[in-house]
């Protein structure tokens, strides 16, 4: 209304009341949102219930970002706390949500502690315990094959003749892979052969009371056992020597062992001592 009297036209004002609070919570983080990463850099992702402007800091710091998503950079190694908080456009204060993780760029170590084969053996299994420095994920390959998760203690079986490696790693919860610890051994099923190379004194019929047996083996690392007459197999080399041999038919017999603890079937030889005029 004016001094004469004039009246405007009516102006409509209209406002909201908010006394509701905002609510925040963490959306997709990268590269992980696990408790350790291995990554100098982390991009977090804020859902919110209304507009909102954000306040962050890191490690007590304030980070001077206002919206989402939140940029990490330049991380050290070691344990971070990220706090983020907010307020709406009526000044409303959010909850304050916190996420705690650890920047980790160490490998873990890993070792196979023991295993039931090695070198050479005639067994078709094995089985292998191992360890690591930290708590990981182990990884376990056979003779190339794809990398599988696995546990200590690990068994193999069925394995065919030849040459075969155990390959071990190790991850930790950052996504560190440790180096590979390997295993070689050899499935050896394949007994040695030994043959009987000859005698002093010669011949099936001999005089006198001694003898002295050469012979071989196609294995070159073959150990012998020999066995005189029937008697217990006992440790033997080439060549072996026998003295006070009775009158009458003896029969000697020689078997081999090769590193896997594979035997030969036995090699005979046979004579007679005759010292009767």
């Amino acid at each position: 209304v004016d001094m004469a009297g004039n009246r405007s036209a009516a102006r409509l004002v209209e406002w909201t009341m908010d006394y509701s609070s905002p609510q925040i919570s963490f959306g997709l983080m990268t590269p992980s949102a696990g408790s350790s990463i291995n990554s100098s850099e982390l991009q977090v992702h804020v859902n919110a219930t209304e507009p909102v402007t954000y306040s962050s800091s890191l490690d007590g710091v304030s980070l001077n970002q206002t919206s989402s998503p939140i940029q990490l950079s330049q991380l050290t190694e070691g344990t971070h706390i990220l706090v983020l908080s907010a307020v709406d456009g009526a000044g409303n204060p959010a909850n304050v949500i916190e996420h705690s993780f650890v920047v980790d760029f160490t490998a873990p170590l890993v070792q196979i502690t023991s295993s039931q084969v090695s070198g050479q053996s005639n067994l078709t299994s094995n089985a292998f315990a191992f360890s690591s420095n930290e708590d990981v994920r182990f990884e376990c390959s056979l003779n190339g094959s794809g990398y599988s998760q696995c546990v200590s203690p690990f068994a193999v079986s069925g394995l065919i003749e030849g040459t075969h490696v155990f390959q071990l790693r190790a991850v930790d919860g950052a996504g560190n892979s440790s180096s590979v610890a390997s295993h070689t051994w050899t499935v050896d099923q394949t007994a040695p052969v030994v043959n009987v190379l000859g005698a002093n004194p010669g011949g099936s019929l001999i005089k006198g009371s001694s003898i002295q047996v050469s012979f071989t083996s196609n294995d070159a690392s073959a150990a012998y056992q020999c066995s005189l007459d029937g008697a217990a197999f006992g440790a033997c080399a080439s060549p072996v020597s026998y003295n006070a041999l009775s009158e009458g038919s003896h029969s000697l017999q020689i078997r081999a062992f090769d590193v896997a603890q594979n035997t030969s079937v036995p090699a005979t030889y046979s004579f007679t001592v005759d010292n009767v005029a």
